[in-house]
């Protein structure tokens, strides 16, 4: 494979010395603290609301009796922070969080001119325990992992089957012993389903790392697992990291995120592969050619976000992700009985892409989320040459879905 060769040479060009811990696109969270006083007496105000937005999932809680209320492990980029106080003034801030920053916002709220409050009652949520498991660039499973399914599968009641899709797959997970047909997936917190799911394997070098929730939920009576990815930011930021793994297992990846007045983007492409162990062997098959056997591997993946502040309580979001995964049949003649038919020249390229469209509003004390995704997984079959007991009988096939 050319295109895999070609890969190591400048990943290898890049990195000073070879590593086994795939981390390229991991970006380390960030910590939100707000402290929220009396503008006049400068008292702190407690059971006062805040609410995070801009990130996949909004967030809300109440100060404490300092008026105090920490937000920890929240991705990189733009957000807003809103606060309400019962007889003050709403306020919103924007934030810009950059990696493993710990961000303080201060916010000072001043009376509402309003009709005198006689009474006043606050209502507390209960708060259900739920078990929650992260495989992300700090978390120590991953730091031992070359590959996200490899820390997925070292978190206790969480087992990753990649014999159906391939070595690296991170969409066949059976938790608690489930069945894995009882897992739901998510990809920065909107459900994905159908052919969306099938495109996972082809962009899986974009995710950032992982949740895993045991509560059961609609389409996950098992649980559920959620894949992050880089998150689009105003602050103009990039990185470039290149990883040579076993195998001759390579990764390269580079991002950026920046952005312009209500506007924040991310961007982000991954490419790299792996050798097999018979690749390069000259030998002949049942077609009844002698070729080099090419039995590697190479893919790559885009991510393009946007994200537009349509007012301080709105935001607009669109993402696409995009993946290819080029393979090719290697004749194991050193290890099977009778060779096989494979014959050369024949490839196996499957194209994924998965689009997502989000609208967030917050009206009143009611946070309203619309998402719509939608996903295609093709797979292409090229057996120009293939020989079935000796007799050369080409195959082409193209499966779509949807």
């Amino acid at each position: 494979m050319r295109g895999v060769a070609y890969g190591l040479f400048v990943l290898w060009a890049c990195v000073a010395a070879s590593t086994y811990t795939v981390a390229a696109q991991s970006q380390e969270p960030g910590t939100i603290i707000v402290t929220v006083t009396d503008a006049a007496t400068q008292k702190p105000i407690d059971n006062a609301q805040v609410f995070l937005l801009g990130g996949d999932t909004p967030e809300s809680s109440l100060t404490n009796l300092k008026g105090l209320l920490i937000f920890s492990g929240i991705q990189p980029g733009s957000y807003r922070v809103r606060v309400d106080a019962g007889g003050y003034q709403q306020t919103n801030t924007a934030v810009d969080v950059y990696e493993g920053q710990r961000v303080h916002v201060n916010v000072s709220l001043a009376l509402a001119e309003t009709l005198k409050t006689i009474a006043s009652v606050v209502s507390k949520g209960s708060v259900v325990s739920v078990n929650v498991e992260d495989a992300n660039a700090q978390s120590a499973q991953r730091r031992v992992s070359q590959t996200l399914s490899d820390a997925l599968n070292k978190l206790a009641g969480v087992s990753v089957d990649d014999q159906l899709y391939g070595a690296g797959s991170a969409f066949n997970v059976s938790l608690r012993g489930a069945d894995a047909s009882q897992t739901a997936y998510n990809i920065d917190g909107v459900r994905i389903n159908g052919a969306a799911a099938q495109a996972i394997g082809g962009m899986q070098d974009l995710f950032s790392g992982a949740s895993v929730n045991f509560a059961p939920s609609a389409g996950g009576s098992a649980g559920s697992i959620n894949f992050v990815t880089l998150q689009p930011s105003k602050i103009w930021n990039y990185n470039f990291t290149g990883v040579i793994g076993n195998y001759s297992k390579t990764l390269g990846t580079w991002w950026a995120t920046g952005g312009f007045g209500k506007v924040a983007m991310a961007f982000e492409h991954t490419g790299g592969g792996q050798v097999g162990p018979l690749d390069g062997m000259f030998y002949q098959d049942q077609t009844g050619s002698a070729y080099m056997h090419s039995g590697g591997f190479a893919r790559d993946a885009d991510l393009f976000k946007v994200s537009l502040a349509l007012s301080p309580a709105s935001t607009f979001k669109y993402s696409v992700l995009a993946g290819a995964f080029n393979s090719s049949y290697i004749c194991a003649n050193a290890t099977a009985l009778l060779p096989c038919g494979s014959g050369p020249n024949n490839n196996l390229r499957s194209d994924n892409i998965y689009q997502t469209v989000a609208f967030g509003s917050l009206l009143g004390h009611v946070q309203f989320n619309l998402n719509a995704s939608a996903g295609r997984f093709k797979n292409n079959d090229a057996e120009p040459n293939r020989a079935v007991n000796g007799v050369v009988i080409p195959l082409y096939s193209t499966s779509t879905f949807p």
